[in-house]
């Protein structure tokens, strides 16, 4: 989440002429561990909220290699030596035509500006940022800096160097020490066998926790972590005057353990609208956390802000993807009803994200990209294997768009307005049982999928990469014109007049869910790769037994012990050796 200072040197000041205190640029977060969750997954993720007309460009990194000595200069003013390669990622970034990227010396881009989710080649995901806020003692104590590490490249630079979840959070921790932080923000970064949450504090300080697999979270622009045993190296990191800064400028506050309570040391008193998308948060996971609880309730001392949350179910991955949705809708905080309360779901959505980490899965396959381009509340999330795709759909690239235009962001932006503006028609109800039906769809097709990407990938990886990036185009292919058929009904019903019944898709359109599956050619494809590797190993075998049987006729008469008649044993480990090596080989050829 872009702070407004960012965006009024991007020359976007014009397009959000809204009071300050107006939240236009906020963004929430979500944790599920996988103790929490129907399917055992651990998901992370977040929406984007800026403006709703803001172009998202969805797309691949490709990995780059560079001379020693080349630096990285950023639009925020860091500037730090770049390593002699970086790793593929995938990115969802601004537009160009709005957002500075970061170059080199040369003019050469090397990141992609407001990154803010992606998957490398290693199979590590993030998400940042959610922007937070410290206090005013924090802040006297240890000013952001100018120039420090910022949101417009914690992605791109990130995921470009590091094969570990830890490794990432480590990366960051090493440039803030050296460079300094230029904003306070929340991120999470995993790997498939772990997650980890960062809070960058002040200018110099941060901390990070291994998060817990039996817990949820729900993170409004608002630092959330409470009580932390630093002793704890093993699943914290943290900067070395974390707690001696606070402690020497007298605003340290300990929790009950004597561990330093981070929410109440740090952070700055919980907005309004903050306070209204924790509680929508909350009531989501489990309504008996809101039952006695007010907005005006939820502050840093009041004791009601916690990081860790329990369900009140294990939640389906459609619950999930859901959270980022949520308008408070027969509650008290219902944004449909009151204007004035900004939701999670909300028209300032320019996209929104879920990275699902998968269990026993390779690295490859473990981390699903859950994509949702334009606001939650009337999306389709496509999942992607971020790890494994070289390519995206064209409508996830072009530069500018509108509301309108013929590409993701303008067909996914158009629906948002159409559903949004006309909560006075019966069409919201209609609308979402729809959407809910392909996304639906789409989950439930996932497992057949998963099965025929790991067969693929045993036998040839580069075969499967190219199938990852196949299969992901096409369902964004189908979801995109089945939404656009969804459009132009949503758009007669408006424009129809007659709205005496509520809004209902065509039987035709009913039908219309997206086929997520290998397609028979595919289907071909994967029984070919198990012929030619079940021939090549049976003609592997035989030419070993051959060559062995070979190798032994011609050489047994000088390597006979002449008055035995029996093969020397360094002959024999020669010819044994020989073989091994041969089998090595094949088997070498036949793992790449």
């Amino acid at each position: 989440m872009k702070k407004f200072h960012k965006i009024m040197n991007i020359g976007l000041a014009s397009m959000l002429v809204f009071s300050m205190t107006t939240p236009v640029y906020a963004c929430t977060g979500l944790y599920v561990g996988s103790e929490e969750s129907e399917n055992g997954s651990t998901y992370y993720g977040r929406s984007e909220d800026l403006s709703d007309n803001q172009t998202k460009i969805f797309g691949v990194s490709e990995e780059k290699k560079y001379e020693k000595g080349t630096m990285y200069k950023d639009a925020d003013g860091l500037e730090m030596e770049m390593p002699e390669e970086t790793y593929k990622y995938t990115y969802v970034r601004d537009s160009n035509k709005a957002t500075p990227e970061p170059v080199d010396q040369d003019g050469n881009v090397v990141g992609q500006a407001y990154g803010e989710v992606g998957v490398n080649e290693h199979g590590v995901g993030m998400t940042a940022t959610v922007s937070t806020y410290y206090n005013e003692k924090a802040k006297e104590a240890d000013p952001l800096v100018d120039g420090g590490f910022t949101e417009v490249s914690l992605q791109s630079v990130t995921l470009g160097q590091s094969k570990t979840a830890r490794e990432g959070i480590e990366n960051i921790a090493k440039i803030i020490d050296e460079h300094g932080a230029g904003e306070n923000n929340s991120l999470m970064i995993g790997d498939g066998n772990e997650v980890w949450h960062m809070d960058i504090l002040s200018g110099h300080q941060y901390i990070a926790i291994k998060m817990p697999k039996d817990k949820v979270v729900v993170q409004p622009n608002m630092f959330v972590m409470r009580g932390v045993d630093l002793n704890d190296t093993e699943n914290v990191i943290y900067s070395k005057d974390l707690m001696n800064l606070a402690e020497k400028n007298g605003f340290l506050v300990k929790d009950e353990n004597g561990n330093i309570d981070i929410t109440r040391t740090y952070a700055a008193e919980v907005a309004k609208g903050s306070a209204t998308r924790y509680w929508q948060g909350l009531n989501y996971i489990d309504p008996e956390l809101t039952k006695d609880l007010k907005v005006e309730d939820i502050t840093n001392e009041s004791g009601n802000v916690d990081m860790f949350r329990d369900a009140n179910r294990k939640l389906t991955t459609l619950e999930v993807l859901n959270i980022l949705k949520q308008r408070g809708i027969g509650t008290q905080y219902d944004s449909t009803k009151d204007k004035n309360i900004y939701p999670i779901g909300n028209k300032n959505q320019m996209e929104v994200h879920v990275l699902e980490q998968r269990k026993n899965m390779p690295k490859e396959l473990a981390t699903l990209q859950w994509l949702g381009i334009a606001d939650a509340s009337y999306t389709i999330y496509v999942p992607y294997y971020a790890a494994m795709i070289n390519d995206v759909h064209e409508k996830y690239k072009p530069e500018v768009t509108k509301v309108g235009d013929d590409n993701f962001n303008g067909l996914f932006n158009e629906l948002n307005t159409l559903g949004m503006s006309n909560y006075d028609l019966d069409l919201d109800s209609g609308m979402q049982a729809y959407i809910e039906k392909v996304q639906q769809s789409i989950i439930d097709q996932q497992k057949d999928v998963d099965a025929q990407m790991l067969k693929v990938l045993s036998e040839n990886p580069e075969l499967a990469s190219q199938k990852a990036t196949d299969i992901s185009i096409d369902l964004a292919d189908q979801v995109y014109n089945i939404m656009s058929k969804f459009r132009d009904e949503v758009k007669a019903y408006i424009e129809n007049g007659d709205h005496s019944k509520p809004f209902a898709v065509s039987e035709e359109l009913l039908a219309m869910l997206p086929n997520y599956k290998f397609d028979k050619d595919q289907q071909e494809a994967i029984k070919e790769i198990e012929k030619e590797v079940t021939e090549k190993a049976k003609t592997t075998k035989q030419g070993q037994q051959k060559q062995t049987k070979a190798a032994v006729t011609n050489k047994e008469a000088s390597t006979k012990n002449p008055k035995t008649g029996i093969m020397g044993i360094s002959s024999l480990a020669l010819l044994l050796a020989s073989s091994a090596s041969t089998l090595a080989y094949t088997n070498k050829k036949e793992d790449k």
